[in-house]
C-alpha cells in the first residue's frame, strides 16, 4: 500500500529542519501524540551537519485497533531508522515493529521531504510504502495502520504550526 501525506508550514526550510531535530520540540510533540516513551538510540551528525543518522525507539500509549492487537498483542513498540540529507532536504525513513514475529512481516519505508512552497512557507511531503504480510488480514491491518499514520501526521502538523507560532525564529 502506498501512503502520501502533505502539509504546509509558515517557515523556511532551514527553520523547519532545525525544529524537526530540536529535542525540546520532540519531547513536547511526543507528549501531544500520546507516546508512552521515546528513546533516541542513536543520533550522529556527519559531514559538518550535512547528514544526520538517527535511530529512535517509540512506545505508543494509545489503544491499538482490535485487528492489530490480535496480531501483535496489547501494545507495540517500533524503531524508526532515518537518514537526513541537507542537500536533498529529505529524510529517508524505515520503521520496524518491535513485536515478536512481526519484524519480517511488516515494512514501512518512506521519504519525508521539505521544500519551499512560497515566500516564508514550506511543503512537507511524506511518501511511503506500507506492507503487512499476514495471511487474510494483512490488507485490513495496512488500512488501519495507514489511517492511524494519517491521524498522527495531522496531529503533528497542527502541533508544529502552533510550535512555530509560539517559538519565533531567532534573529
Amino acid at each position: 500500500m502506498e501512503l502520501s501525506i502533505t502539509h504546509e508550514f509558515d517557515c523556511d526550510v532551514e527553520r523547519y529542519w532545525r525544529t524537526f531535530f530540536d529535542e525540546e520540540y520532540n519531547r513536547a510533540l511526543y507528549r501531544e501524540l500520546k507516546m508512552r516513551d521515546r528513546t533516541v538510540l542513536e543520533h550522529v551528525s556527519e559531514g559538518g551537519g550535512e547528514t544526520i543518522r538517527r535511530v529512535v525507539r517509540v512506545v505508543p500509549d494509545v489503544e491499538l485497533p482490535s485487528l492489530v492487537r490480535k496480531i501483535v498483542g496489547e501494545s507495540v513498540a517500533y524503531v524508526e531508522r532515518s537518514t537526513w540529507s541537507r542537500a536533498r532536504s529529505a529524510l529517508d525513513v524505515t520503521v520496524e515493529l518491535d513485536a515478536p514475529g512481526m519484524r519480517d512481516r511488516f515494512e514501512l519505508r518512506g521519504v519525508y521531504a521539505v521544500a519551499p512552497s512560497g515566500p516564508g512557507r514550506v511543503r512537507r511531503d511524506f511518501h511511503a510504502v506500507l506492507s503487512v504480510r499476514v495471511p487474510i488480514v494483512g490488507g485490513q491491518v495496512e488500512k488501519q495502520i495507514a489511517e492511524q499514520t494519517r491521524k498522527s501526521y495531522e496531529t503533528t502538523a497542527v502541533f508544529t504550526r502552533r510550535w512555530l507560532a509560539e517559538h519565533p525564529a531567532e534573529p
